[in-house]
């Protein structure tokens, strides 16, 4: 076999460690915290338009009845209007890149396909 990476060290008393660096320092934070101005938004932005698909999705498949597409159409496009609002207030005077606006575009689309989606429940469900 070859040699061991790693010299072995004499028994006795270990030197001392490096102190860890300090966790409240910036530029250390975790999660969406160390991500930018623009993307931390838009990553929120994303997740509530997946969060109001899945919603409207769910929403379809298991509710029930004749009501249930009116109520789930309702909801889908009321929070789709919120989430897209407060998004856009929250993006005025960011400098966006073409990635940022890309994120920025499939976010609104799939709030835009989810809301569609309800629409056509709701046709479906009163037109039979």
């Amino acid at each position: 076999m070859g040699k061991r990476s790693r010299a072995r060290r004499p028994p006795g008393p270990r030197p001392p460690r490096e102190p860890r660096p300090d966790r409240s320092q910036p530029g250390r934070e975790k999660g969406l915290g160390r991500l930018p101005a623009p993307r931390r938004v838009l990553a929120l932005y994303l997740g509530a338009a997946t969060v109001v698909a899945l919603v409207a999705l769910l929403g379809i498949a298991l509710i029930g009845g004749t009501a249930g597409p009116f109520l789930v159409f309702a909801v889908v496009a009321g929070a789709s209007g919120l989430v897209y609002r407060r998004a856009q207030r929250a993006l005025v005077g960011l400098g966006l890149s073409d990635e940022d606006r890309l994120l920025q575009t499939m976010a609104a689309g799939l709030l835009l396909i989810s809301s569609l989606l309800a629409l056509v429940s709701v046709l479906a469900t009163s037109l039979s």
